[in-house]
């Protein structure tokens, strides 16, 4: 998901972060997620 070539990276990532953190990490990628321009990127692939 964080695109990392190693999994341990991610691993360090994540093992580091805090409840806050990660929170705040799970917000950003949702409002990512419900963003306009994703929105118009999957009504594009539908259309193709």
């Amino acid at each position: 998901m964080l695109g990392h070539s190693k999994i341990e990276t991610t691993e360090n990532y994540y093992i580091s972060s805090t409840e806050e953190t990660r929170k705040k990490a799970n917000e950003f990628l949702e409002k990512t997620i419900q963003s306009d321009v994703i929105k118009k990127i999957i009504k594009f692939e539908e259309f193709l």
